[in-house]
């Protein structure tokens, strides 16, 4: 019997095409990576005794300019710089959720405002790179009376694929698109290069996190004080036996990145309402 479900796309990060709705949290067997935190991060709210506070952004990389998926009028936003060598996007939306699925209601509305293409390969093809973030902040109080803040993020980055001009046979501005999409992903592979090549913690090495937008959002969580997981997604055909080694490789670069994650936490001594 033929199964149409077959032939649904079903993307790490969103998951099945047909389950991206409403009711994604709902569709375990169908749902990405997003679903899947932010339902593990709600169980663990409601079962810890801190008080949390949860807030969203969503935004995208598009021909090296960061847009906004949830303000439409956010484009170009500007990248700056942090006194512990890390970066923000200035002017990004973010928005503090209190229920699940608000976080969906997120979701979903900064999907509509993603960057899409058509060529050879793909009728519907990434032109961007996207990143959705959680903020978590948890606070309580220690027995000498003071508050305890502790500061996390979940970031879950949606990478377009690379292409070969010849093989997706892309036009007009989708050659721009292609080139700074190779380009991005080019610098993100030397990136982990560096990271992992790196063997005296006490020597300074310069790794190159300023020569694209995509580097520096994810500075600090490629060579700071978090966890880093990296999916590779390759084809089973012969015909693309070069491009899944070369994933692969890419994939075992990552893998040898080491960091110790380090939890952010701030003392106040009064608490004020």
């Amino acid at each position: 019997m033929f199964n149409k479900n077959k032939q649904l796309k079903f993307n790490s990060i969103l998951g099945r095409e047909d389950s991206i709705n409403e009711n994604i949290l709902n569709n375990d067997g169908y749902s990405g990576l997003i679903a899947k935190a932010i339902k593990y991060l709600w169980h663990q709210v409601n079962y810890r005794k801190e008080k949390f506070f949860l807030k969203v952004s969503y935004m995208e990389i598009y021909n090296e300019q960061i847009n906004d998926l949830l303000n439409i009028k956010g484009t170009n936003l500007q990248m700056r710089g942090t006194k512990n060598n890390s970066f923000f996007v200035e002017g990004a939306t973010v928005i503090e959720c209190k229920h699940p699925n608000e976080v969906v209601e997120i979701l979903l509305e900064g999907n509509k405002n993603r960057k899409v293409g058509s060529h050879e390969l793909n009728k519907d093809s990434s032109r961007s790179h996207s990143i959705f973030t959680v903020y978590v902040i948890s606070e309580s109080i220690s027995e000498e009376g003071q508050v305890i803040k502790k500061y996390g993020k979940v970031s879950l980055v949606d990478l377009a694929g690379s292409e070969r001009l010849k093989e997706s046979k892309s036009q007009g501005d989708m050659i721009k698109e292609t080139g700074n999409i190779n380009k991005s992903l080019f610098m993100l592979g030397k990136v982990i290069s560096i990271l992992t090549e790196k063997k005296d913690p006490s020597k300074k090495i310069h790794i190159p996190y300023r020569d694209s937008k995509l580097t520096m959002l994810l500075s600090d969580s490629l060579g700071g004080k978090a966890k880093t997981i990296l999916i590779a997604c390759v084809s089973p055909s012969s015909t693309y036996a070069d491009e899944t080694l070369s994933t692969i490789n890419y994939a075992t670069r990552a893998m040898n990145i080491q960091n110790k994650p380090i939890v952010q936490v701030k003392f106040f001594l009064f608490k004020f309402k």
